[in-house]
């Protein structure tokens, strides 16, 4: 049931496209809807209450979401940023997108 999975939140960010990001109190990190990446304005939408949780990341404390990719910190520091990086948002001289969180290990 939809109501036990999301007690216990410490914030939600949405956005235009249909996405919900949750962060629980755990520091877990959850997604309503479409994923960061998949995204397309012919995709037929997703239908029901799912929430799945976003893997690979540690205790995230803060998080935002852009136009088509979202970052996270985490309590150890880290920053971790997944979706698309097409105007080279992850800061790593590279233009390839990631449908899961990587680790960004500085800005160039």
């Amino acid at each position: 049931m939809l109501i036990e999975c999301i007690k216990d939140v410490s914030s939600i960010i949405t956005d235009s496209k249909i996405r919900t990001l949750v962060l629980k109190k755990d520091g877990s990190l959850w997604v309503m809807g479409f994923d960061v990446v998949e995204f397309k304005y012919d995709a037929p939408l997703k239908q029901g209450e799912e929430l799945r949780r976003i893997e690979g990341l540690g205790k995230v404390t803060s998080v935002a979401m852009g136009q088509s990719h979202a970052v996270a910190a985490t309590a150890d520091g880290m920053v971790w940023m997944w979706g698309s990086n097409l105007a080279g948002q992850f800061g790593n001289m590279s233009l390839k997108e990631s449908s899961a969180p990587i680790l960004v290990h500085e800005f160039r």
